[in-house]
């Protein structure tokens, strides 16, 4: 609720932005799928959707740690947290996958339609919890972007989607209740 109200009032032109990218990208794609074409296609057209909603996640623990701050002393618990940041961006991400519910059949089956909400959870809260870190520098934030990127680049054309999205997420949750 916060986080979403404070997204699409305070930093309406960074959402519209990042949307206006990735739906772009999405639609131009999904415009060129033909009936047989691989998953692949659109799941790494959904990877650079997801790149471009990274400012949002910076923006997001910017106001967190201005606005939000004295939350860290409540008793809620670090399972809670997460879930919220995981339905944050499932819910982010609801746009794009409305673009794509004209592919289902074209490149895409229903399964996979239902992955693209959770391997955009799992990046984007795999980035979200390394901004935890105490001693956060932005070149190594890029870096880690850069590879966390290519690592999922490349497990994605390997057919490894499922993996990844396990991986991630549990990755993500470890590193989010350091």
């Amino acid at each position: 609720g916060l986080y979403a109200s404070y997204l699409f009032k305070e930093e309406k032109s960074a959402v519209i932005l990042s949307k206006l990218f990735s739906l772009a990208l999405i639609y131009i794609v999904k415009e060129t799928l033909e009936a047989g074409d691989d998953f692949r296609i659109i799941a790494i057209t959904w990877l650079f959707a997801l790149l471009s909603h990274t400012y949002l996640i910076n923006k997001l623990k910017v106001f967190e740690d201005k606005s939000l701050s004295w939350t860290r002393s409540l008793s809620i618990s670090t399972t809670k947290t997460f879930l919220t940041y995981f339905f944050l961006y499932a819910l982010l991400m609801i746009p794009e996958l409305l673009l794509l519910t004209g592919s289902i059949g074209k490149g895409l089956s229903i399964i996979s339609f239902l992955l693209l909400p959770l391997f955009s959870s799992a990046f984007l809260v795999a980035l979200h919890s390394y901004l935890f870190k105490s001693n956060l520098n932005p070149d190594k934030f890029v870096t880690y972007l850069f590879w966390l990127f290519m690592i999922c680049f490349m497990l994605v054309l390997s057919k490894l989607i499922w993996i990844t999205t396990v991986t991630l997420l549990l990755i993500s949750f470890l590193l989010f209740r350091k």
